[in-house]
């Protein structure tokens, strides 16, 4: 295991985001902080871990004391904000620690996965939650990017679209449901067609 010394080289502008997420979550564990990514990066994890997300967010399970969070992650440079979020200038990523409840929507019954990584481990909202926080964010004005988002986890990753569309009936979003459904489903139908094309035809 590498030294709290070593640890910020890790963390440079050219890391992708999987790297910097374990050297924060190795961080913060070591202080007895645990903290569940969420957002735009938790996503990014599931879709793509290598691309760059400018904003990192966490929910805290425990309270912890500003002091306590600036203790764990100042030595790998991140400083503490006029605005109460921390920035790393090197890297241009703000990190925004809260620890309001961990809640999705009307769901305040969230539980966070581990994800393995190669060198460790971190705490995140599954693939299914962040697809939930991506709809919901994309009510906001401008969340037309949060609805692709949404698209993409629900096209790679293992979402079950029936429990889905419950969840957004529960929410009050049975309306975004066409719009969110038609794109997930045209690629499995034009993989279907182009698959039943290519197979030869039975003699009859």
């Amino acid at each position: 295991m590498q030294s709290r010394q070593a640890r910020p080289s890790l963390i440079r502008a050219v890391s992708p985001l999987s790297d910097i997420v374990l050297v924060i979550a190795t961080a913060l564990n070591k202080e007895g902080i645990c903290a569940v990514l969420t957002g735009d990066a938790a996503a990014a994890m599931h879709l793509n871990p290598g691309q760059a997300v400018p904003r990192l967010n966490y929910s805290l399970t425990s309270p912890a004391s500003a002091s306590r969070l600036a203790s764990a992650i100042r030595h790998l440079g991140f400083e503490r904000a006029d605005d109460g979020h921390y920035r790393h200038a090197d890297i241009g990523v703000v990190l925004h620690l809260t620890d309001a409840p961990l809640s999705i929507g009307r769901d305040s019954k969230v539980v966070a996965q581990t994800l393995q990584l190669r060198h460790g481990f971190v705490r995140i909202l599954s693939a299914t939650d962040c697809c939930r926080e991506q709809l919901l964010s994309s009510r906001a004005p401008g969340g037309g990017g949060a609805l692709d988002k949404a698209v993409a986890l629900a096209k790679r990753c293992d979402i079950n679209m029936p429990d889905m569309r419950t969840w957004m009936r529960q929410q009050g979003m049975l309306g975004l449901w066409p719009d969110f459904k038609r794109p997930v489903e045209g690629t499995s139908r034009q993989t279907g067609a182009a698959s039943a094309a290519a197979r030869p035809s039975r003699p009859r």
